[in-house]
Protein backbone atom coordinates (compact mmCIF):
# COMPACT_ATOMS: atom_id res chain seq x y z
CA UNK A 1 0.00 0.00 0.00
CA UNK A 2 2.67 2.38 1.06
CA UNK A 3 4.60 1.79 -2.23
CA UNK A 4 1.95 2.22 -4.43
CA UNK A 5 0.57 5.68 -2.32
CA UNK A 6 5.10 6.78 -3.33
CA UNK A 7 4.38 5.47 -6.80
CA UNK A 8 1.26 7.47 -7.26
CA UNK A 9 2.86 10.59 -5.59
CA UNK A 10 5.91 10.39 -8.00
CA UNK A 11 4.11 10.25 -10.88
CA UNK A 12 1.94 13.11 -10.14
CA UNK A 13 4.97 15.38 -9.20
CA UNK A 14 6.54 14.40 -12.45
CA UNK A 15 3.36 14.53 -14.45
CA UNK A 16 3.00 17.88 -13.07
CA UNK A 17 6.52 19.51 -13.30
CA UNK A 18 6.66 17.89 -16.69
CA UNK A 19 3.35 20.81 -17.54
CA UNK A 20 4.69 23.32 -15.92
CA UNK A 21 4.81 26.23 -18.30
CA UNK A 22 8.55 27.72 -17.73
CA UNK A 23 8.42 30.36 -20.70
CA UNK A 24 9.92 33.29 -19.85
CA UNK A 25 7.38 36.18 -19.34
CA UNK A 26 7.27 39.30 -20.91
CA UNK A 27 7.64 42.87 -19.48
CA UNK A 28 6.73 46.32 -20.42
CA UNK A 29 7.96 49.41 -18.78
CA UNK A 30 8.09 53.45 -19.63
CA UNK A 31 11.42 54.55 -20.58
CA UNK A 32 12.28 58.57 -21.15
CA UNK A 33 14.84 57.84 -24.20
CA UNK A 34 14.90 55.63 -27.05
CA UNK A 35 17.01 52.37 -25.67
CA UNK A 36 14.77 51.40 -23.03
CA UNK A 37 17.57 52.28 -20.29
CA UNK A 38 16.32 55.47 -18.39
CA UNK A 39 13.08 55.84 -16.63
CA UNK A 40 13.79 59.16 -14.85
CA UNK A 41 14.81 62.64 -15.48
CA UNK A 42 16.03 63.83 -12.51
CA UNK A 43 15.72 67.81 -12.44
CA UNK A 44 12.69 68.15 -15.27
CA UNK A 45 12.66 71.83 -16.02
CA UNK A 46 8.69 73.63 -16.06
CA UNK A 47 6.97 73.51 -18.95
CA UNK A 48 9.31 71.16 -20.93
CA UNK A 49 8.68 68.34 -23.00
CA UNK A 50 9.88 64.90 -22.87
CA UNK A 51 9.35 61.65 -24.71
CA UNK A 52 8.09 58.71 -23.01
CA UNK A 53 8.42 55.50 -24.73
CA UNK A 54 6.78 51.77 -24.31
CA UNK A 55 8.98 48.84 -24.39
CA UNK A 56 8.04 45.61 -24.46
CA UNK A 57 10.60 42.49 -23.97
CA UNK A 58 9.07 39.50 -25.44
CA UNK A 59 8.26 36.25 -23.94
CA UNK A 60 10.35 33.31 -24.44
CA UNK A 61 6.90 32.28 -26.77
CA UNK A 62 7.14 35.45 -28.74
CA UNK A 63 4.38 38.53 -28.96
CA UNK A 64 1.95 39.53 -30.63
CA UNK A 65 0.00 41.82 -29.26
CA UNK A 66 -0.44 43.79 -25.81
CA UNK A 67 -3.50 45.36 -23.64
CA UNK A 68 -2.21 47.89 -20.93
CA UNK A 69 -3.65 51.56 -19.56
CA UNK A 70 -1.08 54.34 -18.78
CA UNK A 71 -1.63 56.52 -15.72
CA UNK A 72 -0.17 59.65 -14.66
CA UNK A 73 0.15 61.21 -11.49
CA UNK A 74 1.13 64.93 -11.09
CA UNK A 75 1.08 67.41 -13.59
CA UNK A 76 1.84 66.20 -16.59
CA UNK A 77 0.30 67.05 -19.84
CA UNK A 78 0.20 64.33 -22.50
CA UNK A 79 0.51 65.43 -26.51
CA UNK A 80 0.30 63.14 -29.21
CA UNK A 81 0.65 59.29 -29.26
CA UNK A 82 2.29 57.40 -32.00
CA UNK A 83 2.43 53.69 -32.43
CA UNK A 84 5.42 51.49 -34.06
CA UNK A 85 4.79 51.51 -37.45
CA UNK A 86 7.01 48.57 -38.13
CA UNK A 87 5.45 46.64 -35.06
CA UNK A 88 1.73 47.68 -34.63
CA UNK A 89 -0.86 46.51 -37.37
CA UNK A 90 -3.90 48.46 -35.57
CA UNK A 91 -5.22 49.34 -32.23
CA UNK A 92 -8.25 49.36 -30.12
CA UNK A 93 -9.86 51.01 -27.29
CA UNK A 94 -10.39 55.44 -26.98
CA UNK A 95 -7.75 56.55 -24.44
CA UNK A 96 -4.59 55.43 -22.54
CA UNK A 97 -6.33 55.90 -19.05
CA UNK A 98 -9.04 53.44 -19.69
CA UNK A 99 -6.46 50.91 -21.87
CA UNK A 100 -5.58 50.13 -25.35
CA UNK A 101 -5.19 46.99 -27.20
CA UNK A 102 -2.70 46.54 -29.84
CA UNK A 103 -2.28 44.26 -32.16
CA UNK A 104 1.07 43.58 -33.92
CA UNK A 105 1.54 42.53 -37.64
CA UNK A 106 3.61 39.78 -36.85
CA UNK A 107 5.20 37.85 -33.51
CA UNK A 108 8.28 40.07 -32.23
CA UNK A 109 10.83 37.85 -30.00
CA UNK A 110 12.88 40.46 -28.91
CA UNK A 111 12.95 44.23 -27.34
CA UNK A 112 9.95 46.67 -29.43
CA UNK A 113 8.60 49.82 -28.67
CA UNK A 114 5.00 49.69 -28.75
CA UNK A 115 3.57 53.47 -28.47
CA UNK A 116 5.75 56.85 -27.43
CA UNK A 117 4.20 59.78 -26.19
CA UNK A 118 5.08 63.56 -25.39
CA UNK A 119 4.84 64.60 -21.80
CA UNK A 120 5.00 68.42 -21.04
CA UNK A 121 6.22 68.37 -17.21
CA UNK A 122 4.45 71.48 -15.77
CA UNK A 123 5.25 71.28 -11.98
CA UNK A 124 7.69 68.07 -10.73
CA UNK A 125 7.38 65.48 -9.61
CA UNK A 126 5.09 63.38 -11.48
CA UNK A 127 5.13 59.60 -13.22
CA UNK A 128 3.33 57.85 -15.39
CA UNK A 129 2.72 53.98 -15.13
CA UNK A 130 1.19 51.14 -16.59
CA UNK A 131 -1.89 49.81 -15.09
CA UNK A 132 -4.76 47.24 -15.59
CA UNK A 133 -7.70 49.27 -17.62
CA UNK A 134 -10.53 48.27 -18.03
CA UNK A 135 -10.50 46.07 -21.02
CA UNK A 136 -10.96 43.02 -21.16
CA UNK A 137 -7.45 40.78 -21.38
CA UNK A 138 -6.17 43.95 -19.22
CA UNK A 139 -2.32 44.01 -18.98
CA UNK A 140 -1.77 40.59 -20.72
CA UNK A 141 0.41 40.04 -23.89
CA UNK A 142 -1.14 38.14 -26.97
CA UNK A 143 1.61 35.45 -27.19
CA UNK A 144 2.05 33.61 -30.76
CA UNK A 145 1.83 29.97 -29.14
CA UNK A 146 -2.06 28.73 -29.78
CA UNK A 147 -2.87 27.21 -27.28
CA UNK A 148 -2.26 29.75 -24.62
CA UNK A 149 -2.76 32.47 -26.26
CA UNK A 150 -3.01 35.60 -23.40
CA UNK A 151 -0.86 35.74 -20.82
CA UNK A 152 -0.21 38.44 -18.12
CA UNK A 153 3.02 40.54 -18.11
CA UNK A 154 5.03 42.11 -15.57
CA UNK A 155 5.56 45.87 -15.16
CA UNK A 156 9.19 46.96 -14.66
CA UNK A 157 9.12 50.49 -15.09
CA UNK A 158 7.72 53.72 -14.15
CA UNK A 159 8.83 57.01 -15.63
CA UNK A 160 9.56 59.78 -13.60
CA UNK A 161 9.94 62.86 -13.19
CA UNK A 162 11.91 65.22 -10.67
CA UNK A 163 11.42 62.37 -8.19
CA UNK A 164 13.32 59.60 -9.61
CA UNK A 165 13.36 57.30 -6.32
CA UNK A 166 10.06 55.44 -5.65
CA UNK A 167 11.19 54.93 -2.54
CA UNK A 168 10.68 58.13 0.66
CA UNK A 169 13.91 59.41 2.19
CA UNK A 170 14.75 61.11 5.45
CA UNK A 171 17.78 63.41 6.47
CA UNK A 172 19.09 62.42 9.87
CA UNK A 173 22.12 62.86 11.89
CA UNK A 174 24.87 59.68 12.75
CA UNK A 175 23.85 60.27 16.39
CA UNK A 176 19.68 59.83 15.77
CA UNK A 177 20.60 56.86 14.12
CA UNK A 178 23.31 55.51 16.70
CA UNK A 179 20.22 56.18 19.63
CA UNK A 180 17.67 53.88 17.56
CA UNK A 181 20.49 50.96 18.70
CA UNK A 182 21.79 51.65 21.89
CA UNK A 183 20.49 50.54 25.05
Amino acid sequence: MRRTLAVFVAATILLSAASFDSAQAASIGLYVDNVHVQNCVPWPRSNARYTVWSWCSSSSDGVQGACFAVIWNGTLFRGPVQVNPAVVDHYTGTDFMTGLMFYYSGCQYDWHWIHKEDVTEVKPPGHLYIEDGVLDHARMVWTCQVNQPWRYFSITKKAYFGNCSPLATESVTWGAIKSLYSE
